[in-house]
This record gives C-alpha cells, sequence and structure tokens, in this order.
C-alpha cells in the first residue's frame, strides 16, 4: 500500500546517521547546488516568502481560500516550497546522470537504483494510451511506457495544491505542472498534453478528457452535500441526548479525540490534530453530518454505534485526498 510514512521515515534516518535535520541536509546537498535559491523545506520559510500563491479548494461549487499547511512534522514527504524554475535544475540533473552546470550531484548509480521497478503500480495512464505495456512502481517513481519510452513520474499535493512531474530521459525531457488548486485534473492532464505535442501526436484535448472523468464525481458530491443540507436543515433529533455523545474516544492509530456539546451541534477535537475541528449536526437516529475545518478535510455522514442505549464508539472518516479509511474511535 501506499503511504507517506515511508518517505518521513526515510528523513528520520537522514538525521539518524548525518547528525544533521532533514532540511538543512537537503538545503546543503541539492538546493544550494542545484542552485535553487527559491526553494525552501519549512512552513515558517513559506509563511515569509514575499513571492508566492495561495492555496485553493472547491466546496459546494465554489472556490475556497485556504490557510498554508504547516508540514513540518511530515517534511520529507510533503514541505519542499519551489519553483518551476528551481524544480527544473532538479529535472535536469535527473536527465543528466545526476550532473548539474558539470558538477555530480548525485551518483549516477543511486539515481538508476530509483528506477528500477519495485512493485505493481495499476492501471497507470493505459485509459490514455491503450498499447500501454505497464506501471510499476521504484523509488519515488511511477515507471510507465509511452510510444515505447520508459517515463518517470510522480504527483504530490498538500492543502489547495496539487503538482506533477514527468520524466522521458530518451527524449532528454522533463514537464513540470505546479497549480493552487487541490480541485482540478489539470495538473496530470496538461503534462500529457505537452508531451503529446511534443512528439508530434495528433492533437486531442486531454482537458476535456480529464474533465469528463472527474467532473461526474464532483456533480455526485455537490448532490449529496445538498441532500445532507436539507436533512440537517430539518434539526432532526438524535436517538440520544446530545450530552450522551459526548466524551473522550480513542484509537489505536489515531489517539483521542474529544466530543462535546455546541448548542444544538457537537463539536469534535483531535489530541494529534489541533488545528482541525468538526462540527457534527444531527442527521437523525445515530448519526451526524460532519463539516470539518479546514474544509479541505470534507463533509462527512459520522455514525455513533449503540448498544444497550450505550455510546460503543464513533466512525470517522475525511476526505479521500487526505486518507482513504475509515476509522473507530471507541468511548472511554
Amino acid at each position: 500500500g501506499y503511504c507517506n510514512m515511508g518517505f518521513l521515515i526515510a528523513g528520520e534516518v537522514i538525521q539518524a546517521v548525518t547528525d544533521t535535520t532533514f532540511d538543512d541536509y537537503i538545503k546543503h546537498h541539492f538546493f544550494d547546488p542545484l542552485n535553487m535559491q527559491r526553494t525552501s523545506s519549512t512552513y515558517e520559510a513559506l509563511l515569509s516568502a514575499t513571492n508566492k500563491c495561495t492555496p485553493y479548494t472547491m466546496f459546494n461549487g465554489k472556490l475556497e481560500k485556504l490557510a498554508y499547511d504547516n508540514l513540518n512534522n511530515l517534511a520529507p514527504a510533503a514541505s519542499i516550497n519551489s519553483s518551476v524554475n528551481d524544480l527544473s535544475h532538479w529535472a535536469l540533473m535527473q536527465l543528466s546522470g545526476g550532473k548539474y552546470n558539470g558538477k555530480q550531484i548525485v551518483p549516477a548509480d543511486v539515481l538508476r537504483n530509483t528506477q528500477i521497478p519495485r512493485s505493481i503500480a495499476g492501471a497507470g495512464t493505459s485509459r490514455l494510451y491503450p498499447s500501454q505495456h505497464f506501471s510499476l512502481y521504484g523509488l519515488g517513481w511511477f515507471l510507465e511506457d509511452f510510444e515505447g519510452k520508459k517515463t518517470l513520474s510522480h504527483s504530490g499535493g498538500a492543502n489547495g495544491f496539487v503538482t506533477n512531474t514527468l520524466l522521458i530521459p530518451e527524449m532528454q525531457l522533463g514537464i513540470i505542472v505546479l497549480t493552487n488548486t487541490d480541485a482540478n485534473g489539470l495538473y496530470e492532464a496538461l503534462c500529457y498534453q505537452v508531451l503529446e505535442a511534443y512528439v508530434g501526436l495528433p492533437y486531442r484535448n486531454l482537458s476535456a478528457t480529464y474533465f469528463s472523468l472527474y467532473q461526474p464525481g464532483t456533480d455526485e458530491a455537490i448532490a449529496q452535500l445538498k441532500e445532507w443540507e436539507k436533512i440537517t436543515s430539518k434539526s432532526p433529533k438524535p436517538a440520544l441526548a446530545l450530552n450522551k455523545y459526548a466524551g473522550k474516544y480513542s484509537n489505536p492509530v489515531y489517539g483521542d479525540l474529544a466530543i462535546a456539546v455546541d448548542g444544538n451541534n457537537l463539536k469534535v477535537t483531535f489530541e494529534q490534530h489541533p488545528d482541525l475541528i468538526g462540527i457534527l449536526k444531527p442527521a437523525g437516529e445515530n448519526k451526524f453530518i460532519c463539516y470539518y475545518n479546514p474544509l479541505s478535510w470534507g463533509v462527512k455522514e459520522i455514525p455513533f454505534t449503540v448498544e444497550n442505549g450505550e455510546i460503543k464508539s464513533v466512525t470517522i472518516t475525511i476526505n479521500d485526498f487526505i486518507d482513504f479509511l475509515p476509522y473507530e474511535f471507541v468511548k472511554q
């Protein structure tokens, strides 16, 4: 299974074996020698930057501005702040056997090792390219074939941002797309639009193709949200008194959460996520609709499990963008 914690562990290993921080290590060994002068890896550097874009998400059919994510605690997986120009230096190094401006930044055999397949990734981009033969995963690269050539790619995302990098070493081609809304498929479509144009394939509108795949799910989500709003607007009474749902709940993975009465609703707070709040509006019986803040965590139906008139647990879900799985928190 894909999990960003693997990248986090790699960063912890760097600190353990070099006696310096992940942030200082990558600045000294990568950012500085690659002349990536506008690139940083901390939340504080992002806040102090004077030339930066603002993150957005889509909520109920409208773009909504988001706050910047503080990713310091997950730095090796998602914290690098950069620009297309700076990232092009990194791409040139990847395409040049680890060299940049004639200097060996990364050993060539190390880069080759990252491009060796380790696992099967799935369908890949076969929906666009039916003649594709493989979709695999190396060390931080998705590995696929395009017109008989191997491609290296990886997307990424944080609160209000999604990005993509696509390299074709045999063509000495690198494509980098950065976007500042997490509600789009263009970040991937544009990579392949440029690639198809570069190799001279007949034009087709890949943005429209991706949108046709993306829009049905968006329409379904908006319809579901309106249905939940319709239900909660009637203020249905829950099966038990609100204070019965209040208390401390625990999950072996995520730790504790607390639920408290908040007027006619409930409010959930998370021990390990101090900036995350959820307002639970009654939806009848033992179900509530949770409106998360930040908005990017989503709106979800949250059910409580009741046994013999007492609350046993609550099942928490959030947007798939953050975590696909449901988690049961048991009442303490």
